[in-house]
């Protein structure tokens, strides 16, 4: 049997979680923690061997590594036990409310051999195998322009947070991993719709390379779409993430090519990969480091926002 593992949070996403953590080969899914709610309320009838806690610490001898899917705000203090306890670590995004926050983790983590791995799901579409192959890096150039779309009519849920901290992470995480860099500055819009924290945002990225991003965000939008599109001296890359399609253009007109792909079960390829670092002793998939990175890229936008001002990174 491998790592025995605990559900910590078992909300809206931790219910996804459980589930997966359950069908995945070579674990073995010991105990769900939760203490924002009654423990009654749990349903483990899927899986009735697993144990329920209220308390972390009463849970900590029935695990190895712990799946963190708690509201962001108990992130840090949950993690912080985790690493004390000499568990491995995975952190739904965003690791930590605070940059500073981050940080201490990293320090603490120099001093064991652990594996902590942060829940960037949206890097785990198929099509970016595709867009980071060697075929299609030279459209990521000094003259290129990426616009990326993530709106939605609004749902209810996550009206708690601002629309940059619950969906532009993943989005900014995007960028980063797909090009190999880092945003120097950014200039955002935004409105408050629905709820009294951000419900749409338009953010404007410039790289010391001269490449550009747009990232577009909304939960209160006519209709939904996921899109990435880049314009570059190469020709245009279109993706929809709805509908699992990948169109590039080349600017000489010699490759017009239409691509399907299959959707992945991102939430089990996540997990699946944690443990295979565990097992494995290798990075995890989604560092500490790249977690704070897109913590520190929302931080700039929502300063933006509050100033209506440029804002420049580092």
């Amino acid at each position: 049997m491998g790592s025995r593992v605990a559900l910590i949070g078992h909300g809206h996403l931790g219910k996804f979680h459980a589930q997966k953590a359950f069908e995945l080969k070579g674990t073995d899914f010991t105990c769900i923690v939760d203490s924002y709610k009654p423990l009654d309320d749990i349903d483990t009838s899927s899986f009735p061997h697993v144990l329920k806690f209220d308390n972390l610490d009463q849970a900590l001898t029935h695990f190895d590594a712990a799946i963190v899917a708690t509201p962001t705000s108990n992130h840090f203090e949950t993690c912080k036990k985790l690493i004390k306890n000499d568990k491995h670590v995975f952190c739904e995004k965003p690791v930590t409310e605070e940059i500073s926050q981050a940080d201490q983790l990293q320090s603490m983590m120099e001093e064991k051999s652990l594996v902590f791995q942060v829940g960037q799901s949206e890097r785990f579409h198929q099509v970016w195998e595709t867009i980071k192959s060697e075929k299609y890096q030279n459209f990521f150039g000094a003259n290129s322009k990426i616009k990326i779309m993530r709106v939605a009519p609004f749902k209810g849920r996550a009206t708690d947070v601002d629309v940059v901290t619950d969906l532009m992470i993943h989005d900014v995480d995007l960028i980063c991993y797909l090009t190999g860099q880092t945003p120097k500055s950014v200039a955002s819009r935004g409105y408050k719709y629905q709820t009294s924290h951000w419900d749409h945002v338009e953010a404007e990225f410039e790289f010391s390379s001269g490449m550009r991003a747009e990232i577009i965000v909304s939960r209160n939008y006519f209709e939904e779409r996921r899109e990435l599109t880049c314009t570059s001296d190469s020709g245009i890359i279109s993706v929809d993430l709805m509908n699992c399609e990948f169109h590039s253009v080349s600017s000489d007109g010699s490759r017009d090519e239409l691509l399907t792909y299959e959707k992945n079960d991102h939430l089990l390829n996540e997990q699946r990969l944690f443990f295979e670092s565990i097992e494995k002793s290798t990075a995890p998939v989604v560092t500490l480091k790249e977690g704070k990175i897109a913590v520190e890229l929302v931080k700039g936008v929502l300063s933006s926002l509050e100033t209506q001002t440029q804002f420049r990174y580092g």
